[in-house]
Parts: C-alpha cells; sequence; structure tokens
C-alpha cells in the first residue's frame, strides 16, 4: 500500500481563497497551503499548483484544451456542469491504488480569450485525488485577487515539458 507524500486539509471556507487565472476571469478556490506559478506561451497558460515543492494538480488555460493522453485504466467518463459550465472529466484508475483524472472545462466565454480549462492530475492516492476533485469542481467565474507569479521558461515542471511535448497545442 502507498502512503500519501502530501495531505490535503479538509477544504473549508475558512481555508480557502480564490484564485484567478491570468486576464481570464475565471479561476478556482485552492485551499491554504498550496502554491501555484504560471508559464505563458503564445496563446495559452499552464499553472502547476503545488504542496512543499510536489505538483499535486496542473491546469492549461486556453482556446484549444490539450489532447487526452491518458489513455489506459480509465475507469469511468462523466459530464456534466460545474455551475454553468459544462465540463467532461475522464478519471483512470490503476492497480497500485493510485488515480489520475483530467477535466476540460468549456468557458462560455464571450471573449475571444480563453475558451477552455483543461486540469488534470496524475498518480494520486485515493484521498488526494479526492482532494484535487474539490478544486477541479471549483473552476468558475472569479473576482480573486491573487493569481500565479509567471516563471520564467524552461523552468515548467517536468511533468508538464513531457506532456506538452507529446501534445499539439494550437
Amino acid at each position: 500500500m502507498l502512503v500519501a507524500l502530501f495531505a490535503f486539509p479538509a477544504i473549508a471556507c475558512a481555508q480557502e481563497r480564490n484564485f484567478a487565472f491570468a486576464g481570464s476571469g475565471f479561476g478556482l478556490s485552492l485551499p491554504a497551503g498550496l502554491t501555484a506559478t504560471r508559464q505563458s506561451g503564445d496563446d495559452y497558460d499552464l499553472y502547476s499548483f503545488a504542496r512543499s515543492g510536489r505538483v499535486v494538480l496542473q491546469a492549461y488555460v486556453g482556446n484549444e484544451p490539450i489532447d487526452k493522453v491518458f489513455v489506459e485504466h480509465r475507469q469511468y467518463t462523466t459530464s456534466g456542469w460545474f455551475g454553468d459550465l459544462p465540463e467532461e472529466s475522464i478519471v483512470y484508475a490503476y492497480p497500485n491504488d493510485v488515480q489520475s483524472r483530467e477535466t476540460i472545462v468549456s468557458l462560455n466565454n464571450a471573449t475571444p480569450w480563453p475558451k477552455f480549462v483543461h486540469l488534470w492530475y496524475l498518480d494520486l492516492t485515493p484521498d488526494d485525488a479526492l482532494a484535487a476533485d474539490r478544486i477541479i469542481e471549483s473552476v468558475g467565474a472569479s473576482s480573486a485577487v491573487w493569481t500565479a507569479p509567471a516563471i520564467a521558461p524552461g523552468s515548467w515542471t517536468a511533468q508538464a515539458e513531457k506532456l506538452l511535448q507529446h501534445q499539439k497545442i494550437r
């Protein structure tokens, strides 16, 4: 049995802060203790959310969601709504009791950018996956004042770099 390398505190309003995706009018709720960094591309932003230096959730914000990359061990697919925003999620389960998820949220945005938020996590324990799911499900319109600092190109996490090497981002 795997032991979690980090633990999310129980998510409660007192522990959350609103987080805005830069220039988008949309954001999510982060529990205290998570840090965020942003890497900007030509027409997208890539966010990494970490606890104690370990990335637990990533998000692409732009006009074309990244193609789905996790193809093995699909447990189930759902579609629904986060408030008035349509979403599609795929959850993956593995024999070693870890989970991965990716969710694409269509922003129903009248502005030219962004049209989508694509969020994902890799290889989390069930408890940590549940906590990350709560963050994902908080995506919506934002009045937040806190955003992630931009980071220099080349300093993305290895996970994000690998993902982007295998994907065509338009």
